[in-house]
């Protein structure tokens, strides 16, 4: 991440109506069944059972006219991605518009999200029944 952060300070990003545009998207991956892995990272559980590795959720911060990756917050699968969103705020810029989708929605974390900086903003679509 040191690489990319040092990228991301010298580029000259091309700007949208003068903010730097950035995407929020989170993922799960599946780790190796191993003894340390157990412990550490939970299975997704379904009638079927258990998943047969444990996962990790990973929550990205990305600059999207160069798609390079300013931050990311990782942890295990049941934490959920609104508060691995939260470990991103210190790397939000200010005239900022960061995009993601509908299930980033919580307003007490994208209220915090937009504190940090004075004209930080964020756009995600509704669901019908907000």
């Amino acid at each position: 991440m040191q690489l990319s952060h040092t990228w991301h300070a010298r580029a000259e990003h091309p700007h949208w109506r003068s903010l730097n545009l950035y995407g929020v998207d989170g993922v799960v991956w599946r780790t190796p069944d191993s003894v340390q892995n157990r412990a550490a990272y939970a299975r997704i559980a379904n009638a079927s059972g258990d998943a047969a590795y444990p996962q990790i959720s990973m929550v990205c911060l990305m600059e999207l006219s160069s798609h390079l990756l300013v931050n990311s917050a990782f942890d295990s699968v049941v934490e959920n991605e609104m508060n691995l969103a939260l470990g991103l705020i210190p790397s939000i810029s200010n005239h900022s518009l960061a995009l993601s989708d509908r299930g980033f929605y919580s307003l007490g974390p994208l209220r915090a999200w937009q504190q940090v900086q004075p004209d930080s903003h964020w756009l995600l679509p509704l669901k019908k029944s907000t």
